[in-house]
């Protein structure tokens, strides 16, 4: 998302090279982690671009404007601070996970969330919650302080479903197993729900589309994730590979997520 503050839009920019059909976009030639950001400062009246930040890595952290500040960062985990009034780099950080959200603000405290693998992170990025104190209010241009508070989540944390995907019954055969198709694109599973027979042998080809970005393919009793049915190995797209296991004995309504983007690829895991 960009930022708007007095007659000035502060836009984000994705730098990176995709090849497109005359109907869909070719996943094999995105790759997140060699694409290119920037930052631009437009003047809103008249269109004008009144100063431009080439960034090392795809801006996907949004822009956030505080006081005489434009806030924000890369997906190789950079977040920057800029004079909005002539885009002078004041302050930088390099958090240990990378980022692809945006920060909130509540009073002298700007907080971002972190925490997604690939690249130079590999696929055990933790994810994080990093806290930074902007110092005193009359401060004109609050340059962060060293402060920082991190937050690691439990495993209590509130997971997303994704409702809007198609739900899936997986192939069955008379011997008592089943196949599942299950794909991986743009940070998304495509189906939000699976169902087997209880017992059985399943087997899912999985199909990870986004270039560069690891994600895997894991059942757990409950959405706490504190208990495995099946965990996969992780692979970074774009890659195809095979999952194998039993499912569980007892009827019921389990959960799967990749375990890389744990709050938002999930889905039901249903065995009846």
């Amino acid at each position: 998302p960009m930022a708007y503050a007095d007659g000035v839009i502060y836009v984000p920019v994705i730098n990176m090279i995709t090849n497109w059909t005359p109907t869909s976009l070719d996943f094999s030639s995105v790759n997140f982690s060699t694409g290119k950001g920037e930052l631009d400062a437009i003047d809103v009246n008249t269109g004008k671009k009144l100063w431009v930040n080439k960034l090392d890595s795809i801006d996907i952290g949004s822009a956030m404007v505080v006081n005489d500040l434009v806030f924000t960062a890369t997906f190789d985990g950079t977040i920057y601070a800029f004079n909005r009034t002539d885009g002078a780099q004041l302050w930088t950080y390099k958090a240990p996970s990378a980022i692809n959200g945006w920060p909130a603000v509540s009073g002298n405290t700007i907080v971002w969330p972190a925490g997604g693998g690939g690249g130079s992170f590999g696929n055990n990025a933790t994810p994080l919650l990093l806290a930074f104190s902007l110092g005193g209010g009359n401060q004109t241009t609050p340059t962060p302080t060293a402060t920082m508070v991190t937050v690691i989540p439990t495993t209590t944390a509130t997971t997303m479903v994704m409702t809007t995907a198609p739900t899936s019954a997986a192939t069955t055969t008379a011997g008592g197993s089943a196949t599942v198709a299950l794909t991986a694109r743009n940070l998304a599973f495509d189906k939000s729900s699976i169902t087997v027979p209880v017992g059985s042998t399943v087997t899912v080809t999985f199909n990870n589309m986004d270039s560069g970005v690891p994600h895997n393919f894991a059942v757990y009793t409950d959405a706490t994730a504190s208990s495995a049915v099946f965990k996969g190995t992780v692979v970074t797209g774009p890659t195809t590979t095979t999952y194998t296991f039993t499912a569980p004995s007892t009827p019921g309504t389990y959960f799967f997520r990749c375990d890389i983007h744990p709050t938002i690829m999930t889905g039901q895991f249903v065995v009846t």
